[in-house]
């Protein structure tokens, strides 16, 4: 199975800012996801060639279809450079502008300090996120803090979000998916973002 047409998507794990995707050194690869690994296995099996990437030494490839994943930064994205494109964001920018390329991002949300990539998501993604963690005092919530809430797919298969997650559900995998200490976000603009997952409103 692959998320676009007849093409293996290519996810790229960014690594550089305590990430927590397992060590990685740039031009080596191994198979040590660390707290990914649960959403690598998925990827795997949806027929995904997963690769780490640090944007500060490295450039993407010329895929056709690729997602580029940030999986809990615990330091800011770079903001500046000489050549506007080579700086971090810049990069980010120019892979969301090819088609058939995704960026998903996963936050420690008790982690409050990045601003430039907050800002970068509300400005490129259409997506502002909210400091404060979720809780959830009904049927959501699997746990006595109730801050371990379980979400569900976006099953409307005409969106590209949706398109993804229908992919991903017919994988091997099964199981909830849950999101410990939710953040809220905020679709600003919805032509540039699409939900996979969501939290019921209760």
């Amino acid at each position: 199975t692959s998320l676009c047409e007849e093409v293996s998507p290519v996810v790229y794990l960014i690594t550089g800012h305590g990430e927590e995707v397992g060590a990685y050194t740039p031009g080596t690869q191994n198979s040590d996801y660390g707290q990914a690994l649960y959403l690598c296995q998925i990827f795997n099996d949806s027929g995904c060639n997963i690769r780490k990437i640090d944007l500060q030494h490295e450039d993407f490839g010329n895929e056709k279809c690729a997602i580029a994943v940030i999986f809990s930064p615990q330091t800011d994205y770079s903001s500046s450079a000489e050549v506007e494109n080579h700086n971090e964001l810049g990069k980010l920018s120019a892979f969301l502008e090819r088609d058939g390329h995704s960026l998903m991002v996963m936050f420690d949300s008790g982690n409050q300090t990045l601003p430039n990539l907050e800002k970068y998501l509300e400005t490129n993604c259409g997506v502002s996120v909210g400091g404060l963690q979720i809780k959830d005092n009904g049927e959501n919530s699997i746990d006595v803090n109730m801050l371990q809430i379980v979400g569900s797919p976006n099953d409307d298969s005409s969106t590209p979000g949706g398109e993804i997650a229908s992919r991903l559900a017919d994988s091997d995998i099964s199981g909830k998916i849950v999101f410990p200490n939710a953040r809220a976000l905020t679709v600003t603009d919805s032509a540039k973002a699409s939900a996979i997952c969501y939290v019921p409103s209760t």
